[in-house]
């Protein structure tokens, strides 16, 4: 294992266009139990999604990972993308990493199933004001597959803000139209005031846009 590692340093080292990780098991008394020690190198070496890549990850036999919650908090990640603010994004994505750390269970796949989640709901939001990604962005499917292609945690959060933010400049340069939409549902009010009935989703209704994206939107104009 010391000779691998030696080797794999000197290649990180000649040629630095590629990413080398290493990953061993615990040592073994006997050859017979080398498909245990495979099995356990490959568990270690899915610990790189987290560690990232370029590393030598050592086996945590005797640590159990805590199991991942059942779902995120759905809520919270929605109204903060619904805001497009993207210092809040920011907030919000380091949070969401932090916990993949600490839980570790199946974290690659629970990131994916995250990234699949927070690129639905933009999709939604978009069309709820009438902005289609193409006219963000030239290759938003080509956008979407960089960020699902990440080999490392920090990685694929850090596309998928790249992702977002992009989304948002192009919202901010568009500021003037989210006046518009607020001015026209202010008018909405004003002329429904007296019905005491009145709701958000009636207002969002009025104005072409769902409840979650309108009250965001709102708020940053008031």
């Amino acid at each position: 294992a010391f000779a691998a590692r030696s080797y794999i340093r000197r290649l990180r080292m000649s040629i630095t266009g590629h990413d080398y990780t290493t990953a061993v098991s615990a040592v073994f008394p006997s050859i017979d139990r080398c498909p245990e020690a495979y099995d356990m190198a490959m568990q270690t070496l899915e610990r790189a999604f987290l560690v990232g890549v370029n590393q030598d990850v050592e086996p945590e036999a005797d640590k159990q990972a805590a199991g991942l919650p059942d779902t995120f908090d759905v809520g919270r990640v929605v109204r903060t993308i619904a805001t497009f603010d993207k210092e809040a994004i920011r907030r919000e994505f380091d949070a969401i990493e932090q916990d993949i750390r600490k839980t570790r269970h199946n974290s690659f796949l629970y990131t994916r199933m995250m990234v699949s989640f927070v690129y639905g709901e933009i999709m939604k939001l978009l069309a709820d004001i009438h902005c289609p990604l193409q006219e963000i962005m030239e290759d938003s499917t080509g956008a979407y597959k960089r960020i699902l292609a990440c080999q490392t945690l920090s990685g694929m959060m850090n596309q998928l803000y790249e992702f977002i933010a992009e989304i948002c400049d192009f919202l901010d340069d568009s500021h003037d139209a989210s006046k518009t939409v607020v001015e026209r549902a202010k008018l909405y009010i004003e002329g429904h005031f007296s019905e005491s009935g009145l709701t958000l989703d009636e207002v969002a209704g009025a104005v072409g846009m769902s409840p979650n994206y309108f009250s965001a939107l709102f708020k940053q104009n008031e």
